[in-house]
């Protein structure tokens, strides 16, 4: 029969959420906090193009007033920026049908990742396994994909609901177990199920964890998100799908990555002391003088003189500000439930943000296609397979930021020799950096729960 299920946020986990449990029978609901403009029976929702001017509407006649199946890019999603999404990731897009046009849309990782000082000089090159696929494209166009074939499904979409708060019943022999969730407009919503996937600064979480003192950590890492159409025939295209510069001593770094139609999405970082208000993913009005500004402070870094030029001909650039989340024991209060950055913290110094809630989402539809009628079991299940595997990538990649950074010639020179190494390690034994499969760790957890009926209770 399936269950009613309802998502809080609308970005890349709720709505990839939403097209597996739609897929698997039942029926999704995203509630997203950002508004859209409505006037005579029309919804307009502000799009994004990849390059060019402001926020253009797209006009959409919805089925009622307040709920409707559509293709939400809202204002903060709607950011300047390409995604990396490695193999681990992918699976699932591919488990959902959806891997296909990601790649024709795209770019497929077909060249090597290299690593260099910030002056361009080598460090090591990461030659992929062909099996290690990972694909580069612009978040507005995956968005749009995933909420395309969601909103196929039936899965609907609710504009302007902020999260206030939620309560819950439990079973009885009347009723089922349920949640309804309050927001502040003053409607409400009831669902057999919440999946919170409102990012990093989840409501959801400060709610189901309210003595935690668990709030977002600033990482000291602020930059610039930006995106250039090149013209055919610019070397770049042709170079390798990632590149990245960095300069360990004064913790500035560039990365620059091909996300297909000639387009290269860029990253500027250093670090500096947290601002008194965030302001990250909103673009700068004047982008040409911003531009301007980030190809003569590459200048001064010393970088190569292509990529000052590339960023110096931006068609947007927002601001950032990183931060992340201590890793936590639970994620699940009775019928509520964390997903993605709601629910584990993630740097950006291993590209896993994206793919570490891609596979939170492939495991949780998973357990609640096989077991519908039982959703607190495919919970339990849920979080002994993911809490552990996300703790542990998020603590790597932590390790890994703090490495990137030294203080000594001799700090530079024994991480550079680490990278080194493992650049020859991954090319030479064809060794895959994101060798996961999240049906596997489904069957193998199982299987332990079955063998220990007492532990899978627990």
């Amino acid at each position: 029969m399936g269950l009613d299920i309802i998502i809080v946020g609308g970005g890349m986990a709720g709505s990839t959420l939403a097209l597996g449990l739609a897929q698997a029978g039942h029926r999704a609901t995203i509630y997203e906090r950002e508004e859209v403009r409505m006037s005579e029976g029309l919804v307009a929702v502000p799009e994004f193009g990849d390059v060019g001017g402001g926020a253009r509407p797209t006009i959409y006649n919805p089925s009622s007033y307040d709920v409707f199946a559509v293709v939400l890019l809202t204002t903060k999603k709607m950011n300047p920026t390409g995604i990396m999404i490695t193999a681990n990731g992918l699976q699932v897009f591919k488990t959902f049908g959806v891997l296909d046009a990601i790649r024709r849309q795209g770019q497929s990782a077909n060249r090597n990742s290299y690593m260099n000082r910030i002056d361009g000089t080598p460090i090591t090159c990461f030659k992929m396994a062909a099996d290690d696929e990972y694909v580069c494209i612009m978040r507005s166009t995956l968005h749009k994909i995933l909420n395309e074939a969601a909103s196929a499904l039936g899965v609907r979409f609710v504009c302007g609901k902020r999260l206030e708060s939620f309560t819950q019943t439990t079973a009885s022999e009347t009723q089922n177990a349920s949640v309804t969730v309050q927001f502040a407009d003053g409607t409400s919503a009831t669902g057999d199920l919440l999946i919170a996937a409102d990012g990093i600064r989840s409501k959801t979480r400060e709610l189901l964890f309210p003595g935690a003192n668990d709030k977002p950590i600033y990482t000291g890492l602020r930059g610039f998100l930006g995106i250039t159409r090149l013209e055919d025939g610019d070397p770049w295209l042709t170079k390798s799908s990632i590149s990245f510069y960095m300069d360990t001593s004064n913790r500035t770094s560039v990365n620059m990555m091909s996300v297909g139609n000639n387009l290269i999405s860029w990253n500027v970082a250093d670090h500096q002391e947290e601002p008194a208000e965030v302001d990250s993913w909103v673009p700068y009005a004047d982008f040409p003088r911003e531009a301007e500004r980030l190809a003569a402070l590459l200048e001064s870094w010393n970088a190569p003189k292509d990529i000052s030029k590339i960023i110096g001909n931006a068609h947007r650039i927002s601001p950032i500000t990183v931060y992340d989340r201590k890793s936590i024991e639970s994620w699940t209060v009775g019928r509520v439930t964390l997903i993605g950055d709601a629910a584990h913290g993630m740097p950006p110094h291993l590209g896993q943000g994206t793919s570490m809630a891609l596979e939170d989402v492939g495991v949780l539809v998973d357990l609640l296609g096989r077991f519908p009628d039982d959703p607190d079991r495919c919970l339990r299940v849920y979080e002994k397979i993911r809490i552990p595997r996300t703790t542990k990538i998020a603590e790597q990649t932590r390790q890994m930021g703090a490495s990137q950074y030294t203080k000594s010639n001799m700090q530079r020179f024994v991480g550079e020799l680490g990278l080194k190494f493992f650049g020859w390690l991954v090319s030479t034994f064809d060794f895959r950096v994101y060798a996961y499969d999240y049906a596997v760790e489904v069957e193998k957890q199982l299987k332990i729960d079955a063998a220990s009926p007492a532990a899978s209770a627990k």
